[in-house]
Order: C-alpha cells, then structure tokens, then sequence
C-alpha cells in the first residue's frame, strides 16, 4: 500500500493480512462435513397448518384437462358461447347453500 504524504514522499507500508472469522468458520465446517445431519422441527401452529392444507387440498375438485384445452380452442377459434341463464340459475344456487 502506498501512502503519499503532503510533502511528496512516497512511504511504503505493509500491513499484515489476518484471517477473516469467517474463513475460521468454514474450515471448522469443512472438518465437521461427515459428522453434520439436517433436521427440522415444526411449532405445533404449523403442524396444523400442514394438516388443514392437506385436508382441504382432498377436497378440491381435480381438473378436467380435456375440457380446459376444449375451451382455449373454442375461445382462439371465436365459437365458445355463453349462456347467461345457466350461469344465472349455478349462481343464484350457490348463493343459495
């Protein structure tokens, strides 16, 4: 490193690199790479959670791929249709239970 005073002097000054504490850290990890086991563990609020996802997502009617695909033809091809009073009468009954 160079250090230029006022003066004009040029002085040069080596400072000693130590070791970051991290680089320590690594190596202490790197030693202790075989004898390391991941684990988990989960609050009980989480564990409910889990469970009630899992339950609700049995419930969840799967999706009819074929009839997906049938209707993004129908739509690019402009012929889908719509009728009002079907959809009407579904939500009034929806609305209704």
């Amino acid at each position: 490193m160079t250090i230029n005073a006022l003066s004009g002097n040029t002085n040069n000054i080596i400072l000693p690199i130590k070791p970051r504490q991290n680089d320590k850290a690594e190596k202490g990890i790197e030693r202790m790479a075989g004898t390391l086991q991941d684990s988990l563990s989960m609050t009980e609020v989480a564990k409910a959670i889990s469970i009630t996802v899992a339950e609700a997502s049995k419930s969840v009617t799967p999706i009819n791929e074929g009839r997906v695909a049938e209707i993004k033809h129908a739509l690019a091809a402009n012929s889908y249709t719509v009728n009002a009073q079907t959809i009407a009468e579904k939500m009034i009954r929806f609305e209704q239970d």
